[in-house]
């Protein structure tokens, strides 16, 4: 693994054209993301959070083969959540669709078994051959787990509620990134953790908790009760929650690119980055909702 890269001792510049590449990336996904929800069909939301889930993985793969030069270990664990998201879009066929509770446990511990079988095919290397078993392990269970507990939000209710719920998760986690960069560009002085992330501020932080309230309080106004079993005092304590939740993704995933001495986890979306870039935020936040709501209900 490269030495991790030091931190630089000022935010990055965000240019004209990658503002506007920002934005364009941004519209586009949220009108992917919010036709999704509109529409009432669960597979195709399902479908929806399994690109996304998906397609992080692979950026995690490719980041893992270029450090360890398996190509076994790596293709295994794009097979292995591809075959986590076929169980959930097969589960979303169903009247009423309820993600079987036993799949996170199976497949983490095929990943574990399947990761030391390949092992075999060569010669014990040290740490590199670790790193391939951990990189199996963890990549899934980041990646592929993390991602799936949006689904189990949507499938948290029976009825379209589960799609509200999903939603005011997202736009929750989403806004409060836009909070924290609007206000930690604007008048972000005071810096978080310089050594992982010198574009977050404090002042950031505080916007990104304004902005999950705001935003939680106007989909509660307009949703009202279809947010069951949300109340006013569970919206505001879940959304600072979702929120904080939301800047820890992006700081974790700012250890692991600079891990591996790059900007970004890729270039699919641009002015954003890669996939991982987008969804760092929802592989902590996802799981915190689900565990919340469950919580309370």
């Amino acid at each position: 693994m490269p030495d991790p890269q030091p931190a630089a001792n000022v935010a990055r510049r965000v240019t004209p054209l990658a503002l506007a590449g920002r934005i364009g990336s941004t519209v586009a996904l949220w009108a992917v993301v919010g036709g999704a929800l509109i529409a009432p069909i669960n597979w195709l939301r399902v479908l929806v959070i399994a690109f996304f889930g998906l397609l992080g993985t692979i950026e995690f793969a490719m980041l893992m083969r270029t450090e360890t030069k398996s190509v076994l270990h790596s293709t295994f664990l794009i097979l292995l959540s591809v075959a986590y998201w076929i169980v959930i879009f097969i589960s979303s066929l169903h009247a009423t669709p309820i993600i079987p509770w036993w799949l996170d446990g199976v497949t983490l511990a095929l990943a574990v078994q399947g990761a030391f079988v390949l092992t075999f095919t060569d010669a014990p290397d040290g740490a590199t051959t670790m790193k391939r078993v951990f990189g199996v392990v963890f990549g899934f269970a980041y990646t592929t787990i993390g991602m799936g507990y949006l689904a189990r939000v949507l499938f948290f209710q029976p009825s379209a509620s589960g799609a509200l719920l999903l939603f005011f998760v997202i736009v929750v986690t989403k806004f409060g990134d836009v909070g924290a960069f609007a206000l930690g560009s604007l008048i972000g002085k005071h810096k978080m953790i310089p050594h992982v992330s010198p574009a977050k501020t404090w002042e950031g932080l505080m916007g990104a908790f304004g902005a999950s309230v705001a935003v939680g309080a106007i989909v509660m106004v307009l949703a009202g009760a279809k947010l069951a079993p949300l109340t006013w005092p569970h919206m505001i304590i879940l959304a600072l929650l979702l929120s904080a939740a939301g800047v820890l993704g992006d700081l974790a995933e700012s250890v692991l690119k600079r891990c591996h001495g790059i900007k970004d986890s890729g270039h699919v979306l641009p002015g954003i980055g890669g996939i991982l870039d987008l969804t760092d935020s929802m592989l902590f936040s996802g799981p915190l909702a689900f565990y919340y709501l469950g919580a309370i209900s």
